[in-house]
């Protein structure tokens, strides 16, 4: 006679087995058990003005879909240029500054996003980042135009900043556009343009299925994910050191994005004294050369690239505080001498 018992329970334990055989199934395809390795492949590039590299855990036959990822990461990095390229006299951000009205200036998505996220920063640091001080990068020759650098006189400069100010354009989101209170206002996103296309070619590895994946523009980098070992991405923070690149420490990284700036990059010189390409919008003189770098750790490239700016601005001491009263990941490293010093914020070494 038949077990009724075991005919009722039957197909349960079939459903059982069916998905723990799934389930090992996921998992040997993951580890490349099954159709390949997943190993790490590398991708290179230029665009806005660097180069880029990413380090994408795949699996070693896809190759198509790897071709695929470069074309597309190629486009979007192409498409965000075009948008906010200083030197790029057709992208949305020349045409809008020339744009010498007061009547509202429409622009695209991601030009919108970029203006507001600015708009934060700028008012969360008190005016250290400001995208409107375009005049005094330009006076400084540190423009796209290349022009002899000549040290302006104080007169020139108080003329070039009655036309700065990040209260002087008006980001409407509901129309879309951009809005100048003073017609000769202009910006320049540098600041903040290349932590935006990190976070946006992040979008479109995410979009095409990679979910470990480490993505660097120019020195930005965001990491997602892991390593095939499972073990965090490890990158470098930079020493304030001139010449080659030098790394003061390494930190682990997972999900999260990190840059840094500091005065020690694409400097010029007069009569002995250094001066580093970072404007003071206050003051409208650059940054003088005391070796120092500034590093944030941040979800969005896009405002840890912002936010190293605002901090080289404000300096340790006052960088340090506000990080402390915004809960930002933030450290600076100076060169003293022979040797260095770190001053990180309370929340610079919490676990990812």
């Amino acid at each position: 006679m038949p077990n009724n018992k075991f005919l009722m329970w039957q197909p349960a334990w079939l459903l059982i087995l069916f998905l723990l055989l799934l389930g090992l199934g996921f998992v040997a395809v993951r580890q490349g058990w099954v159709g390949g390795e997943w190993e790490i492949h590398e991708l290179s590039g230029i665009a806005m003005g660097t180069t880029y590299s990413i380090k994408l855990v795949a699996n070693s036959r896809s190759q198509i879909l790897l071709k695929k990822t470069q074309k597309s990461v190629d486009n979007r990095l192409k498409e965000i240029d075009g948008a906010m390229s200083t030197y790029k006299y057709d992208s949305e951000l020349s045409r809008f500054n020339r744009h010498l009205s007061t009547d509202p200036f429409p622009v695209s998505a991601d030009v919108l996003e970029v203006f507001l996220l600015a708009q934060m920063v700028s008012i969360q640091s008190n005016g250290a980042f400001d995208v409107t001080i375009k005049p005094l990068v330009d006076a400084w020759g540190f423009g796209p135009d290349d022009s002899p650098i000549l040290i302006p006189d104080t007169l020139q400069l108080a003329a070039l900043k009655k036309h700065t100010g990040f209260q002087k354009i008006v980001v409407d989101s509901m129309s879309s556009s951009l809005i100048k209170k003073d017609p000769q206002v202009t910006a320049d996103l540098s600041a903040i343009a290349k932590g935006y296309a990190v976070d946006g070619v992040a979008k479109v590895l995410i979009g095409l299925g990679f979910s470990d994946f480490l993505f660097e523009l120019g020195g930005e980098l965001r990491a997602a994910g892991t390593k095939p070992n499972g073990a965090r991405w490890v990158v470098g923070i930079e020493a304030p050191v001139l010449g080659d690149l030098s790394i003061y420490d390494t930190i682990e990284l997972q999900d999260n994005s990190i840059a840094t700036s500091g005065d020690y990059r694409n400097l010029w010189e007069d009569g002995g004294l250094k001066f580093s390409h970072i404007i003071n919008p206050s003051t409208g003189w650059p940054l003088p050369y005391i070796g120092i770098s500034v590093t944030v750790i941040h979800e969005l490239a896009v405002l840890a690239d912002a936010w190293t700016t605002a901090m080289s601005v404000l300096g340790s001491q006052t960088g340090i505080f506000l990080a402390d009263k915004l809960g930002l990941q933030v450290i600076f490293v100076k060169k003293e001498a022979s040797n260095f010093i770190d001053i990180p914020s309370r929340k610079f070494h919490d676990p990812p």
